[in-house]
């Protein structure tokens, strides 16, 4: 059961990986702000519609691209520490998580999880 989110925020909730979720729900719980899901599961022709790599995590249910209301620095970098430090919990280190932000123009952050060996962050 998720404390942060419900299955209408998301366009394929069925589609979604348990476990990610639960992993998600942990980030947002100690963040402390919405998220605000834009993209989730895709098809593979969502997927190239979009752009996305063809090993994209998304095709799994383990990514989504949100954005956060509201959005100031505070916001922002408690969201990035946020997911570092879920990513850093017992129950979760073995996974490796990805972390892409953008903080212009449409501020978007993505976050996916798919048991890579370690864990990379990118921002800009």
């Amino acid at each position: 059961m998720l404390k942060h989110f419900s299955e209408d925020e998301f366009n394929h909730f069925d589609k979604m990986d348990k476990r990610f979720l639960e992993f998600l729900d942990d980030v947002r719980s100690l963040a402390g702000v919405a998220f605000v899901i834009t993209s989730d599961y895709r098809t593979r022709e969502d997927n190239q519609r979009v752009g996305g790599s063809a090993t994209s995590a998304h095709l799994k249910g383990r990514a989504v691209d949100f954005v956060i209301r509201p959005w100031n620095g505070a916001t922002y970098y408690g969201v990035i520490a946020a997911a570092v430090a879920v990513s850093s919990m017992p129950k979760w280190a073995s996974h490796g998580m990805e972390l892409k932000v953008a903080p212009t123009p449409n501020r978007h952050i993505h976050i996916a999880w798919d048991g890579w060996p370690q864990s990379s962050f990118i921002v800009g």
